[in-house]
């Protein structure tokens, strides 16, 4: 069976997918983020066996809040801020990349075109997948993904192109 879509990707899709593609990146953080916390309880310990000198407990306190506000801080910057703009400025400079694309999938592969530019892939040439709320990512690699939007697959063949890719491809969450 052939499926075949045509869609244009909407500034919409493309943060997902790279929101999706950065989930990849979490397991390290979170390993840093450890690390971090390890650190600031050495030093606790530390202050605390000499007797917590007034000073040393502010200047704990202090460190602390400002390591982890600042890190709240940027993850929220990161996310609103630089990811939009980062791909709106992508899709500006690049118009063709992300309108008039047509997909086509079937037993053998995947391939996806428009006017300026094609690619195919075999199944077997394919990293994985990766499902977000709106998007179905088609990964080459780890770190690159294609972006199908779910609004352009109709009703039952969107069910279809699922069932083709999870046989046909590993779905990763990270």
């Amino acid at each position: 069976m052939r499926l075949t879509f045509s869609y244009d990707l909407s500034e919409t899709d493309v943060v997902q997918g790279t929101l999706a593609l950065l989930r990849s990146y979490r397991p390290a953080l979170m390993w840093m983020a450890t690390v971090l916390v390890g650190l600031l309880l050495i030093q606790l310990v530390a202050v605390g066996a000499k007797g917590f000198p007034s000073a040393m407990v502010r200047s704990f306190i202090f460190n602390a809040a400002t390591l982890i506000g600042g890190g709240v801080a940027f993850a929220v910057f990161y996310r609103f801020y630089v990811v939009p703009k980062g791909c709106r400025r992508r899709m500006e400079q690049n118009p063709f990349l992300y309108r008039g694309i047509t997909m086509d999938a079937d037993e053998h592969g995947i391939s996806f075109r428009n006017a300026k530019t094609a690619s195919n892939w075999q199944w077997g040439d394919l990293w994985g997948f990766r499902e977000a709320e709106d998007v179905f990512l088609i990964c080459p690699s780890k770190t690159f993904n294609l972006v199908v939007p779910k609004r352009a697959l109709s009703g039952t063949d969107g069910e279809t192109f699922r069932q083709l890719i999870e046989s046909r491809l590993e779905r990763r969450s990270r």
